[in-house]
């Protein structure tokens, strides 16, 4: 149990003590990770609604 728990530690998947998840530190993070992504990508110029229609076609 040790090993699995420390795997989900490096991949930074939050835990209480006592082995469950932390929901809400868990859904922090990937609200801090999907802002990030959108900075990135608004950065280099995608459309923050989607791809234009003609890379889509």
């Amino acid at each position: 149990m040790a090993d699995i728990l420390r795997e989900c530690e490096e991949h930074r998947i939050p835990f209480k003590p006592g082995g469950h998840l932390d929901p809400e530190k868990l859904v922090q993070s990937n609200i801090f990770k999907a802002m990030s992504t959108m900075n990135v990508l608004s950065s280099i110029g995608v459309n923050p609604s989607g791809f234009s229609k003609l890379l889509c076609s």
